[in-house]
């Protein structure tokens, strides 16, 4: 007769387990649910076998994964669908940030040499992060556009001619395969291109007022990075992913300004400088953080350390971050503070050449 019980006990456990649902909050917390209803922009949930009651708002769920349907009211069957779906749709999370206006741009510890500076600019920002990253799936994509151009005149008066103060295109590629559905550890490749997009000319002007010519354009020069590796995240929030091997391609497609030597100084055998160089870096330590509070503050950060191994990383490194807080005013209205940093070990082990942007965007999520 015991034995009896304790298999009627065991079933009535075991298929009480198998009929939890999760729902997958912003940030990385996972929600065991029994029950579910949206009422009211909000999700209604009973756990813990329906003893207790919670809930969350609509806009602060991710995703969805029923992991075995129980028995269900029909009413509330469509409830449980109309989330299901809601995360299929999910599978791709598409953000686009549209920054315009004024701003204060910040420059220190220039590795040209110029002296710190802090000036009002005119500032347009792009930022668009569309991520596939679906539960309960191994496969998933980080896929990033970041966007700067800053303008800027030394005077107000007409013989002072507007300049560009920043214009830098950044995208980022995280290609990860998980060792398990539930695992915190991926086999990844970090993907970084950079490239200005405005044709600038000698002076950092519009229009070639110094008759030197061109000194920077679309793909002149161009900077792609490729870093296989390991990744762990815990979270949604955090990753971190170490490569033992990276390499860096540095290239320039206009001719005019390849012949100025700015950015390539190689030789090939005619005499010319190379189009491209082909540069091993070794170990890359790649850090990611993303954080919603609520829906009043984000935060996405990222910092990328390359070297060629500890053990020379002080004399030839390189250190790459983009930092970005936004803070929400009203509705899509955000104030947004962006600091990109940029240090090479070899010049000072710590003297970040620091460039920070502060101005209101608008943002739509698709």
């Amino acid at each position: 007769m015991k034995w009896i019980v304790m298999v009627v006990c065991l079933c009535f456990l075991s298929s009480s387990l198998l009929s939890q649902d999760t729902l997958y909050i912003k940030g990385g917390e996972k929600l065991p649910v029994s029950t579910l209803k949206l009422k009211n922009g909000q999700y209604r949930f009973t756990y813990n076998s329906g003893t207790q009651k919670g809930a969350v708002i609509e806009s602060l769920v991710d995703s969805f994964f029923q992991l075995q349907p129980a028995k269900k009211s029909k009413k509330q069957q469509d409830v449980f669908e109309q989330a299901a779906s809601a995360n299929t749709a999910k599978n791709w999370n598409v953000n686009v940030y549209l920054s315009l206006g004024l701003g204060n741009n910040l420059s220190i510890n220039d590795p040209s040499g110029l002296p710190d500076k802090s000036s009002l600019s005119g500032d347009v920002a792009l930022d668009v992060n569309a991520n596939y990253q679906p539960a309960n799936k191994r496969f998933s994509a980080t896929n990033e556009l970041h966007y700067l151009l800053s303008v800027q005149k030394q005077s107000l008066t007409r013989s002072a001619h507007l300049q560009i103060a920043q214009d830098n295109i950044n995208t980022l590629h995280d290609i990860a395969w998980r060792t398990g559905k539930s695992s915190s550890w991926n086999i990844n490749s970090v993907i970084r291109i950079s490239s200005p997009l405005i044709t600038q000319f000698d002076g950092n002007y519009f229009s070639n007022h110094t008759g030197l010519g061109r000194i920077s354009g679309l793909a002149s020069p161009y900077e792609l990075t490729f870093a296989p590796g390991i990744k762990y995240q815990p979270n949604q929030a955090f990753r971190f992913s170490v490569s033992p091997y990276s390499f860096r391609v540095i290239g320039v497609t206009m001719t005019d300004v390849l012949a100025k030597g700015l950015y390539i100084t190689d030789i090939d055998a005619l005499g010319n400088y190379k189009t491209f160089v082909f540069k091993r870096l070794g170990a890359e330590i790649n850090l990611w953080f993303d954080k919603q509070i609520k829906e009043w503050l984000s935060m996405q950060y990222r910092i990328s350390i390359s070297g060629n191994y500890f053990e020379q990383i002080a004399k030839n490194g390189m250190l790459d971050g983009l930092l970005i807080t936004r803070f929400r005013l009203i509705k899509d209205l955000y104030l947004t503070h962006r600091v990109s940093i940029q240090n090479s070990f070899s010049n000072a082990f710590f003297k970040p050449f620091l460039n920070q942007n502060i101005l209101l965007s608008y943002s739509k999520s698709l």
